[in-house]
């Protein structure tokens, strides 16, 4: 058994001493490298070399003192200069002076380091003046458009308010641009009026959104204001919308007739 314990004892000594190369240096680099640590510096958690303290930053190879000025606070960064002012003041020089808000504003954003002018309010130059609104008009929250804008049934004429004056037969919008006002159905704006639109016999209404006012029933088509009907050669047919004609195939439209395609001759 003892034969036994010294031949491993044989064997596992140059292992040891193997494992020893490998380990021994990078202690003993472990220890150089915490000689070299400056003061106000602790080794870093993760990796290799070192990073100075809480309130402290790296300049030329040691740690030194980050001054923090008043109303500041110190941020830990190792880059910049280290400290950030505090909520409601700003950089100038190496201090922090606090940002002058005017009367009828607020401090804005995260860091508090802009202002803007209260509802009600608009800027000019550094104060904050009260928005005229004019009579029939109500304040706005768009930063797109003006600071107010008129009621239903009345349109901004300069700096007031007028009634929007609609016609017989006519009707208010909500839109904001136009005269205001739309004509009922049935009706047609010229100019400032709604008159009655005209619908020939065999004519009905339509949307006058796209354009047009009244079309003809099917199998009627207009000519000039009125709806006549559709006069069809020998071998044709009206079209899907029923206001004209196609041929039948294999015919061919030549003027008003349907005349054999040149193909099938």
């Amino acid at each position: 058994m003892i034969k036994i314990l010294r031949l491993n004892n044989k064997l596992t000594r140059p292992l040891i001493t193997l494992i020893s190369f490998i380990i021994i240096p990078n202690y003993v680099y472990t220890q150089d490298e915490s000689i070299n640590i400056p003061v106000n510096a602790q080794p870093k958690n993760y990796g290799s070399g070192w990073e100075c303290d809480q309130g402290y930053r790296e300049i030329n190879g040691s740690c030194e003192e980050v001054k923090v000025p008043a109303n500041a606070y110190a941020t830990g960064s190792s880059y910049g200069r280290g400290w950030e002012c505090g909520y409601g003041y700003e950089k100038v020089d190496d201090t922090c002076v606090a940002i002058i808000v005017p009367s009828n504003a607020h401090l804005v954003g995260d860091k508090g380091y802009d202002w803007k002018c209260d509802r009600g309010y608009k800027k000019l130059n550094e104060t904050c003046i009260i928005i005229n609104v004019p009579e029939n008009g109500y304040l706005t929250n768009s930063s797109h458009r003006s600071d107010w804008e008129c009621e239903r049934g009345y349109r901004a004429v300069d700096d007031t308010c007028v009634p929007i004056k609609v016609p017989e037969n006519g009707y208010l919008t909500n839109a904001s641009y136009g005269s205001g006002w739309e004509c009922e159905r049935g009706y047609v704006q010229v100019d400032d009026t709604c008159i009655p639109i005209k619908i020939p016999e065999n004519g009905y209404l339509t949307n006058p959104a796209y354009g047009l006012t009244w079309k003809c029933d099917w199998g009627f088509q207009k000519v000039d204001d009125q709806c006549v009907p559709i006069k069809m050669p020998k071998n044709a047919h009206l079209d899907y919308p029923g206001n004209d004609w196609d041929c039948n195939k294999p015919f061919i439209r030549r003027d008003d007739l349907c005349i054999m395609s040149e193909i099938n001759d």
